[in-house]
């Protein structure tokens, strides 16, 4: 893996202009350790941002695009295009002192920006999603499994959901129907649902959350991950959750709470349900 990271180095170096810049500062962000790190990362967000733009899209085009064109390919850097001129869909905190905000702002959205921008590093000829999809997480080959990062794949498979990937759909509804679902619906998986736009997935996630009634673990990953994409899938969850009384469960009260933007420490069932129901009203309405 290292030579291979060294000859995407070396492809990087050949670009000029705007290309070239950013490609030099993604090498030196790369390459960068403590106490650098931080320095050479926000150098690469101020070389991005250097042309004012007003989207994220304007922002991968405007040079990012260029790069993964010519070291992965036309349809690579289609699919990376897309996944960044979504991220805005999307909450912008992962912890779980968020509050379920979105913004046209791209300001927030630029840690994952360089996140995904990353990728130009990764062995994208090697990869295939619909079977990756079906290794199960703690697999013994993991060590030697080619898959991308857990904190973008979901942004990369529901960009491959909504492109209407026939194999990649099929790959995850055997894994929601299948006897083995808890070991293969991973929080990515979820995330990618969630974030796409597919509602027969929302439906089935949602059908998945009801039968969980004991499996305690697989409607705990449904929920900390349902605020995490889409508005409108988020609104289908949560009137699940209110007209199947899910707040019975002192972990759904948690987990809500955090929506809620209360933490995750907040246990009052009384308060959880009512700004539950308020937002689901507003939410709701506003669709």
């Amino acid at each position: 893996m290292k030579s291979y990271i060294e000859a995407i180095t070396e492809k990087l170096k050949k670009p000029a202009g705007r290309a070239g810049a950013i490609a030099k500062a993604l090498i030196d962000h790369k390459n960068s350790r403590y106490p650098h790190a931080e320095e050479k990362k926000n150098a690469l967000i101020t070389e991005l941002k250097s042309d004012a733009p007003k989207t994220l899209g304007e922002v991968y085009n405007n040079g990012p695009r260029q790069l993964f064109e010519e070291i992965h390919g036309k349809t690579i850097a289609d699919v990376v295009g897309k996944t960044i001129s979504r991220l805005n869909l999307y909450v912008y905190s992962p912890t779980t002192y968020r509050r379920s905000f979105r913004t046209q702002n791209i300001e927030p959205y630029f840690d994952k920006f360089i996140d995904i921008l990353e990728t130009v590093y990764f062995p994208w000829n090697q990869f295939n999603m619909a079977k990756d999809l079906l290794i199960p997480e703690k697999d013994d080959d993991e060590d030697n499994r080619i898959t991308l990062d857990s904190d973008i794949y979901g942004d990369f498979l529901a960009v491959y959901i909504d492109e209407n990937d026939k194999a990649v759909v099929q790959s995850i509804e055997d894994i929601c129907l299948g006897d083995n679902n808890t070991k293969l619906l991973t929080d990515s998986i979820i995330n990618g649902i969630v974030k796409s736009n597919d509602t027969k997935l929302h439906k089935l996630l949602g059908d998945m959350l009801l039968a969980a009634r004991l499996q305690e673990g697989l409607r705990q990953s449904i929920l900390e991950n349902a605020d995490n994409g889409r508005v409108e899938a988020l609104v289908y969850l949560m009137k699940i959750v209110l007209d199947n009384d899910l707040l019975r469960y002192s972990s759904a009260v948690r987990i809500i709470g955090v929506w809620m933007g209360l933490a995750y420490e907040f246990d009052d069932k009384r308060v959880v349900a009512k700004l539950a129901g308020l937002g689901y009203s507003y939410l709701g309405s506003a669709e």
